[in-house]
């Protein structure tokens, strides 16, 4: 367990670096081996076996309205892998908002339309917004919107801008439903359009120079897997898939909610304008996002992917509590990064977790443990910080 001091101003910097030690009733590992709830118990129990993380940063504020950051971290290990899924799609939204500032041409903006021209996507498919497209794979995990996204921004050009911006193990190197890792390095071409299909932009088709791999040490996960309907009996190695340290996916997290206290080198470069919609999208109910097929769908639920505090609950969230977060589930791993806000109690907080829910460690399309451990967990996560930080407020104010 890892114990660090944030300070105003210096808030990913510090994340690279400086460690403090602070009061131990605010300690994750502490709260979380205090913990009774069976859910939390089961898991903190066997952390080897669940794979489990957890990263917690609490937001301060003194008297002159100044933030301080205090972070703990249970088990956090940006060597013990776990497949991202679609957490990856929090950075390629905020970097597809920088390419299209980067580009300078008049009249493109997040509202501009895109279509993708490559032969892996199909011609009768319509243009969309990148504004939707962000929209879509922000809210409710639309892959085809990440895929979009991804061509638009081109493989080299995502994983050579996270490095710099000091994502040094995250890999963003597969699209959804790529036949191949090759398939995945080449993208577009594609073109950009505005609402009266008027060409703003052609973007050539790239395939990035370099072969880019997974750099975590250990990738290989389980004791068999599925490859169509053959059942292969040796572990399954992500060597070529994406990688995103909970580490870096909670800082980044930070940094968007916050970037005025992130260091402008670790800082994505986009307007203020920019960073509300990408907060306003993450903490959307999909009844808000302006997405016409969801506002009647019965299916869909306002805390859908709000994994913790809600689980896979359809519970009604306390009245001045909002959710802002990135989920993402596959091959028995799920994980949540959130921003977590009550207005009404003047409450905020950041916790990222993932869990491995695969007791039989065969990775398949079934079998997980979602239901009995996966959803429990997160959503007593959750509970258990945003009372306790209820608990340290009323202490505050007395």
């Amino acid at each position: 367990m890892k114990s660090k001091v944030i300070f105003n101003g210096v808030l990913l910097s510090l994340l690279f670096s400086s460690v403090t030690a602070f009061a131990q009733d605010e300690n994750i590992t502490l709260l979380l081996h205090k913990d009774t709830t069976a859910a939390i118990r089961r898991v903190v129990q066997h952390p080897y076996k669940f794979r489990v993380q957890v990263a917690y940063t609490q937001v301060r504020k003194n008297s002159d309205g100044k933030r301080t950051f205090v972070a703990s971290d249970f088990r956090i290990n940006d060597d013990e892998y776990f497949y991202p899924a679609t957490l990856v799609k929090l950075p390629i939204a905020a970097l597809a908002l920088e390419k299209i500032n980067g580009l300078h041409i008049g009249g493109l903006s997040k509202d501009s339309y895109l279509k993708i021209l490559a032969p892996h996507v199909s011609k009768e498919e319509k243009p969309s917004t990148i504004r939707e497209n962000i929209i879509r794979m922000l809210v409710l995990n639309d892959k085809n919107a990440f895929n979009r996204l991804y061509d638009f921004l081109g493989q080299e050009y995502i994983n050579h801008r996270l490095e710099q911006l000091g994502y040094k193990k995250t890999r963003i190197i597969q699209r959804f439903f790529a036949r191949s890792a090759e398939d995945s390095r080449t993208t577009g071409p594609y073109i950009i359009t505005d609402s009266l299909g008027k060409t703003l932009y052609n973007g050539e088709k790239v395939t990035c120079r370099k072969k880019l791999y997974n750099p975590t040490k250990e990738t290989k996960i389980g004791t068999g897997y599925m490859d169509g309907k053959r059942f292969v009996r040796v572990a399954k190695d992500f060597h070529n898939s994406n990688n995103f340290p909970l580490s870096e996916a909670h800082r980044m997290l930070i940094s968007v909610i916050y970037p005025e206290e992130t260091a402008l080198e670790n800082r994505f470069n986009i307007s203020s304008e920019d960073f509300e919609f990408l907060k306003s999208a993450l903490g959307y109910y999909p009844r808000e996002a302006g997405i016409l097929e969801w506002m009647n769908n019965e299916k869909i639920y306002d805390t859908q992917e709000k994994f913790l505090f809600a689980g896979a609950s359809k519970d009604t969230l306390p009245s001045g509590l909002r959710i802002y977060n990135k989920a993402g589930f596959d091959y028995g791993f799920i994980a949540d990064c959130a921003y977590i806000q009550d207005k009404e109690k003047d409450v905020e907080f950041f916790v990222s977790a993932v869990l491995y829910t695969n007791s039989k460690d065969i990775l398949s399309e079934e079998g997980y443990e979602y239901k009995e451990n996966g959803y429990p967990f997160l959503k007593e996560l959750g509970k258990l910080i945003y009372y306790h930080e209820i608990r340290i407020k009323d202490i505050t104010v007395k």
